[in-house]
């Protein structure tokens, strides 16, 4: 026996000024409100830059807040808000999906063709104008389709769809033979989604239902066009609007009789949201559940303010299923456009997978393998939750770079440490390069590099000076050990040879050490010594690339110490030193020197103490090159490899200035009273360092 189902549309209308309006199924709705950029081929992935503006959108712009609704769903039709029966439900679907995130950044959607089989669409309405639009056979003028595609693809004075810089083909649902042709046009278009507000009335998902609705050659024919289709574009369902249905809707569901549809095909509910701030803390669903169809099930808010056929400027308030899909195909159009590197069938993978399941309400039944090892939860009712438009254009998961010998590096740590003798040079060489990177769902992103590049914690000038002096080191900021930091040294000596350690201060720093060589000449009161030094900085003196462990370095000091009067002594040094080898491929040439001078005057209030003012230049580089190749986004908008040169010279030169006391407190002890200035400190133009230091230290 043929089974004769008529169509149903999933959705209400309210004009602008009216309170209520017929619908063709469903309650009478009744409504309140609260207030009538482009990127390059590579997305960003932090939206910290576009906050500010995304914000501005949500709660100043009138055509976002339009959506910004009040109502409730009138059950007994009688145009009265019952408050013991019917719950008011407030959305803000532009806000709960997160897309205004998207358009802070620059997404429009722009490059993207949204498909449409419905009832017929106003072509000369305000929200379309500008587009290019397609048509297949048998397309109509009605307020539904014009409505759906204003949510999808809107753009005018008064509302913003979600992707409004997509273009559309327009389709009827009319017959078979007309969806069939809205299909084919679809697939020629290659379009990144067919958006189905419609359904078949009391059509659930169930085998016979599936036999008797395409038991027909034409029927037959339009099922071989969505499998075609669905091959290469999405294809979205609207599902029923009937919150008490116990299963699915066919169209919804149609995976089930048809499993390669799957990999092609959203189906979507209605529900309303519970914000705080952007995220979703619980919802109230207004619509069938996802049911059988939950592994390919996503909610989104169907309360609109949309598009209507009565004037090319006529808008009215629309809520239902069919408003929720086309806000999903929306989002499709806007991934589209922000990834150009991903098919359809990759983008449907990052809307489900990045769903919103965390709110309160949403139970658990079961889990979806999206791809080799990743899967999402999904539950009966909500399918994988809520569309967030905005953790779909961020990084899923382990988030990687393909350097050029075909190793992957890990974004989450830093590509270089910067030296203490380069300062930022690193920094400076790599601003305005963007390096691509892919996430675990193979989503190109445009990272700036500077964002991958690190500073070592740097110590207050005089904490550093202070440990130092408290292990009984040389106080001194520019000494040949200074090449080999974190390191203490541990020396001997017989007449004028000396012989020295440098090992690491700290256990963790094992790759840290050195070994220094010196003698020392005595001219009469004055002495001149000559040292030199061989160690290793691990990555600390000078960067420290991803695939490097730091640098061996051979250094070399000259130091003179003489009187110039008879309490009065000055000391001048003067190191020199180089990297002689580097692991990794960046390690490149680097020479770099050191200078210091004191003048010290003895015996002001005491037989044995000292008064110094010092003037140092601490260890930097004075040339030096190195040279990365990085993945880089260009303005074609593919991922070139690039070698970029680094001169790791800095730019501005640490100088220091210190004033120190000493003062004998007896046999073995002594204090220390230090003030120290640093200016360009680190090596960093700019950024300065100062402190005063009262220390004590006993040898037992």
């Amino acid at each position: 026996m043929l089974l004769l189902v008529p169509l149903a549309l999933s959705a209400c209308k309210s004009d602008g000024g009216s309170e209520t309006s017929a619908s063709d199924n469903g309650p009478i709705i009744s409504t309140s409100r609260t207030s009538p950029l482009a990127l390059d081929a590579f997305f960003v992935e932090s939206f910290g830059p576009f906050e500010d503006t995304a914000r501005a959108l949500i709660e100043q712009a009138p055509r976002y807040l339009r959506q910004q609704i009040d109502w409730y769903k009138d059950l007994n039709n009688n145009g009265v808000y019952d408050a013991g029966t019917e719950a008011r439900l407030s959305t803000y679907s532009l806000k709960s999906a997160g897309i205004h995130y998207a358009h802070a950044a620059g997404l429009s959607g722009a490059g993207q063709i949204i498909a449409f089989t419905d009832s017929g669409f106003l072509l000369g309405h305000e929200t379309l104008a500008g587009k290019t639009i397609w048509q297949s056979t048998g397309v109509g003028v009605s307020d539904h389709g014009t409505a759906v595609a204003s949510v999808a693809t809107g753009n005018s004075g008064y509302m913003v769809g979600v992707a409004p810089g997509a273009d559309v083909a327009f389709g009827s649902f009319a017959t078979f033979e007309t969806r069939a042709d809205a299909t084919r046009l679809a697939h020629r278009l290659g379009a990144v989604a067919q958006n189905n507000s419609w359904g078949f009335v009391g059509a659930s998902a169930t085998r016979s239902t599936y036999d008797a609705v395409f038991s027909s050659a034409a029927s037959q024919d339009y099922l071989r066009a969505l499998r075609t289709y669905s091959q290469e574009g999405v294809v979205i369902f609207a599902a029923s609007n009937d919150e008490q249905d116990v299963q699915a809707d066919l169209m919804a569901a149609l995976p089930l009789f048809e499993p390669t549809l799957e990999a092609g095909w959203l189906a979507v509910i209605n529900g309303a949201a519970d914000l705080v701030g952007d995220d979703v803390v619980g919802a109230t669903r207004v619509s069938s559940a996802c049911l059988e169809a939950a592994a390919w099930c996503l909610a989104a808010e169907g309360a609109w303010t949309a598009a209507s056929s009565d004037a090319s400027n006529d808008y009215g308030f629309w809520v239902g299923t069919s408003f929720a899909a086309p806000t999903v195909a929306g989002a499709m159009a806007l991934l589209g456009e922000a990834f150009p590197n991903l098919t359809p069938h990759d983008l449907r993978i990052r809307l489900l997978a990045t769903a919103d399941n965390e709110f309160a309400g949403f139970n658990a039944t079961g889990e979806v393998e999206l791809a080799e090892g990743f899967s999402h939860a999904i539950s009966d009712e909500w399918g994988h939750g809520f569309l967030d438009v905005k953790a779909a254009l961020l990084p899923i998961g382990e988030t990687t770079a393909t350097m050029a010998d075909g190793s992957t590096y890990n974004v989450e740590q830093p590509l270089v440490v910067e030296g203490s003798a380069t300062g930022d040079a690193v920094a400076r060489a790599l601003q305005g390069v963007s390096l691509v990177a892919s996430d675990a769902l193979q989503a190109n992103f445009s990272i700036p590099a500077t964002n991958l590049v690190a500073r070592r914690d740097r110590q207050p000038i005089i904490e550093g000076l202070a440990r130092r002096w408290l292990v009984g080191q040389d106080h001194s900021c520019c000494g040949l050990e200074q090449f080999y930091q974190d390191t203490l040294l541990i020396a001997g000596s017989g007449g004028d040879m000396s012989i020295g350690l440098m090992l690491p201060s700290d256990p963790a720093q094992a790759g840290n050490f050195g070994m220094v060589v010196g003698r020392t000449f005595h001219n009469g009161s004055a002495e001149i010594s000559f040292d030199m030094s061989l160690g290793h900085d691990n990555g600390q003196l000078l960067p420290k690339w991803y695939s490097g462990e730091g640098s061996t370095i051979m250094a070399a000091e000259v130091s003179l110490a003489a009187p110039i009067a008879p309490l009065t002594q000055i000391g001048i040094s003067a190191a020199l030193g180089g990297r002689i080898s580097g692991s990794g491929d960046q390690a490149g040439s680097a020479t770099f020197n050191s200078a210091s001078a004191a003048l010290t005057q003895r015996s002001i209030f005491g037989a044995r103490d000292r008064l110094s003012f010092t003037l140092g230049l601490p260890v930097a580089v004075s040339r030096g090159h190195a040279a990365v190749t990085l993945p880089v986004a260009t303005r074609s908008g593919k991922a070139e490899y690039q070698s970029i040169d680094v001169d790791l010279a800095p730019q501005g030169r640490e100088l220091r200035i210190g004033i120190e006391y000493h003062y004998p407190l007896g046999t073995g002890a002594e204090m220390l009273v230090s003030a120290v200035h640093a200016e360009n400190f680190g090596n960093i133009s700019g950024d300065s360092s100062r402190g005063v230091f009262v220390g004590f230290r006993s040898r037992f």
